[in-house]
């Protein structure tokens, strides 16, 4: 099952991500006073988009999830879908809550020349032997412009990941290596994204397997709780200080873009 948070200061509530939009809606902070509403969730999750490796139609392999009657890039990287501004309509309604969105691990897919590789031609999966010329272009190929979904919103904080800027318990900018899968804009409308990048490199979670159970996983799914999580210190900060009222979203997402370190 697929989770996203919803967190109150000092509160975490859990959901799959059915119905996320009327659940974010209804518990999201519309005002700095609105201390039993939520001021931030995690959402580490989204739709295939592009090429996904699988057993969508049975034997593992490269599937397309668009249109297999095209050569064209996937139409729903970089698109500002009507549920992206569905998003952000919320979170205009709501100016503070800022929900934090997986970028997507799309960057480096795609099949090989001559793999095989299942193409949906409207009706039913197409095997076919990969070609570049003819058949949908890799994301490899493109790296630029893989972020789909939700990701694309204007008003949310949209996480990629990186390798932890640390060395020997210190901090060191040299070893924050864009993570070779996490997804890139920018979007079709020219907007960067994403808007922060977080360590999600062999991170360890808790496992859905006990309720003790641990596991190290990979990608924009693990940066952005990190993210989420690192965000509630500035919000319990600013707390203390103006009389236990909320932080504006957008002061939030200032604070943060402005206040991280500049790759390049």
């Amino acid at each position: 099952m697929i989770l996203f948070m919803l967190v109150k200061m000092g509160q975490l509530t859990s959901h799959d991500w059915n119905s996320d939009f009327a659940e974010m809606a209804s518990e999201a902070a519309a005002s700095e006073g609105a201390v039993a509403s939520i001021t931030s969730s995690n959402h580490s999750y989204g739709y295939l988009a592009g090429w996904a490796y699988g057993n969508f139609a049975g034997p593992t392999a490269w599937y397309w999830m668009g249109d297999g009657t095209t050569n064209s890039e996937h139409d729903t990287f970089g698109n500002y879908s009507s549920g992206a501004r569905t998003l952000d309509n919320l979170c205009v309604a709501a100016p503070y809550y800022l929900p934090f969105w997986a970028a997507g691990n799309d960057r480096t897919d795609g099949p090989n020349t001559n793999d095989r590789v299942y193409l949906w031609n409207g009706n039913q999966w197409q095997r076919k032997r990969y070609n570049a010329d003819t058949h949908p272009p890799r994301e490899r190929d493109l790296q630029y412009d893989t972020i789909a979904g939700e990701a694309v919103a204007k008003n949310i904080m949209t996480v990629g990941s990186i390798s932890d800027a640390v060395s020997y318990g210190s901090r060191d900018l040299q070893q924050a290596n864009m993570a070779i899968f996490s997804s890139w804009g920018p979007t079709d409308d020219g907007r960067i994204k994403p808007d922060i990048v977080v360590n999600g490199e062999s991170l360890t979670s808790a496992d859905s397997a006990s309720d003790s159970s641990y596991r190290t996983l990979s990608g924009t799914s693990m940066s952005t709780p990190s993210a989420m999580g690192a965000s509630m210190l500035i919000q319990q900060r600013y707390a203390q200080f103006n009389s236990h009222k909320r932080m504006p979203s957008s002061l939030l997402k200032a604070l943060i873009l402005h206040s991280a370190d500049d790759l390049g």
